[in-house]
């Protein structure tokens, strides 16, 4: 290869991981299962002292982060014939944050995916089928890293709590409902799931491209 085809398989081997783990990041974060899973799992509901049922908790979440919710994001319990809200406007400030981010890393997604394509076909088209193989043992080892780093992070206590508090604007409380809801543990599911995901995916994108590259037998 040139090099500056070097460059472009350079790219190639971090830009579809890192498609990938966004991709991944994104699933779980706005699928209703999911949080059911970690509700059922903590039992976090039941310290907010409500009759609203974690199944409705979780849709409730993964409407808002998928843009069909209402601007600010709110969860309401009857009492007699009024509807009374369970987040307060910090809460709802969080969520804001939460959503933007979300956004900001579909974006991020979007354009690895077509760096990622772009380069693929490319170097399809000139027939570098022999590289792209190799692509089968570099994407699995920069997935590992990827990995590693992504559950590093959300499982770190310093850094999240800077997460929260400069990104997100947190500053919650222990008090707070969305607190006690997502914030004592739900990193960590959100860290497991997103990691098999990708793994998941990963494995259907190195079947892809051995089927697409692999070598034609004379007999077969």
């Amino acid at each position: 290869m040139r090099k500056l085809n070097y460059l472009w398989y350079g790219i190639l081997s971090i830009a579809a991981p890192l498609a990938i783990l966004l991709l991944s990041a994104n699933l779980v974060t706005r699928v209703p299962s999911v949080y059911v899973y970690y509700f059922n799992d903590s039992q976090s509901v039941n310290q907010l002292y409500t009759d609203v049922t974690p199944s409705e908790f979780a849709g409730e979440l993964a409407s808002y982060v998928n843009f069909r919710g209402e601007e600010k994001f709110q969860v309401y319990e009857k009492n007699g014939s009024f509807r009374d809200p369970v987040f307060e406007k910090r809460d709802q400030k969080v969520m804001r944050n939460v959503r933007k981010q979300l956004l900001f890393s579909v974006i991020a997604f979007i354009l690895s995916t077509l760096i990622a394509c772009a380069i693929y076909i490319y170097l399809y088209k000139k027939n570098f089928k022999t590289a792209l193989l190799v692509q089968c043992y570099i994407w699995p080892s920069v997935m590992v890293g990827y990995l590693v780093l992504f559950n590093w992070i959300a499982r770190n206590a310093s850094l999240r709590y800077w997460y929260y508090n400069s990104v997100l604007g947190g500053g919650l409380g222990t008090k707070s409902q969305l607190y006690k809801l997502l914030g004592t543990g739900f990193y960590s599911t959100f860290a497991t799931f997103t990691t098999l995901v990708a793994v998941a995916l990963l494995c259907c994108l190195i079947y892809g491209n051995y089927v697409l590259n692999k070598k034609q037998r004379l007999f077969s």
